[in-house]
């Protein structure tokens, strides 16, 4: 069956990599963990494609978090 919520399946994947790469490290973490062990995803791969993409999306996730506190300590 095709997924209906694709959006809030990347947010749970994001969700779960953000956990998974802090408690185990990056060089630690599978990408069959990120999107199988947390997410309960059959076939993730369509949405998101590397552990890499994941990464980068995690990076930018928190550094949008980061912006507004490091433009407040600026101003």
């Amino acid at each position: 069956p095709r997924n209906k919520y694709p959006e809030q399946t990347v947010e749970k994947i994001l969700d779960a990599a953000t956990i998974l790469f802090l408690q185990k490290g990056y060089q630690h973490t599978t990408y069959r963990t990120l999107l199988t062990k947390h997410t309960y995803l059959k076939e993730p791969y369509i949405i998101i494609q590397t552990k890499e993409e994941i990464a980068f999306r995690v990076g930018d996730r928190l550094g949008a978090k980061m912006l507004p506190i490091f433009a407040n300590i600026r101003d």
